[in-house]
């Protein structure tokens, strides 16, 4: 495995080119963009339907699950079309940490394998009002 490539998400794409190789049904998912997220952002993924053809009432969902199989946030759209992206919001709430991401489509049903995504912590902000009366000496108070 490369530097940098989270293990789950290499087991991923070698699942993947050896489902192509004996062309059997697979829905694949592809690397996440970001696999980094802040709670509250997006992150993208692109899907291929291989040898499937999705019906007309198919609902493409991307399940976000954390590290004891629990989904804690889910995204869907309505398509047919054997491949294409979804953009997904990671819940604002969501707590920092490991998760990975799977696609299931509806009609037919099928799941892909899992990617790695990343939430970080929030970002704080810290003041001290020392700073703040050094650069506004407005702010001092005056008898």
């Amino acid at each position: 495995m490369g530097a940098g490539v989270h293990p789950v998400a290499a087991q991923s794409r070698i699942v993947q080119k050896l489902t192509q190789l004996v062309g059997q049904q697979a829905l694949i998912l592809s690397a996440l963009q970001p696999s980094s997220v802040c709670p509250g952002s997006s992150f993208t993924a692109t899907y291929e339907g291989v040898n499937i053809t999705f019906g007309a009432n198919n609902v493409f969902i991307l399940e976000i699950v954390d590290g004891n199989g629990n989904v804690v946030s889910r995204c869907s759209t309505a398509s047919s079309g054997a491949q294409g992206s979804l953009s997904c919001q990671v819940p604002a709430t969501l707590p920092a940490g490991s998760y990975t991401v799977r696609l299931v489509s509806t009609d037919p049903p099928f799941q892909s394998s899992v990617e790695a995504l990343t939430v970080l912590s929030k970002p704080v902000a810290a003041f001290t009002l020392g700073l703040l009366i050094r650069f506004w000496p407005s702010l001092r108070k005056t008898r």
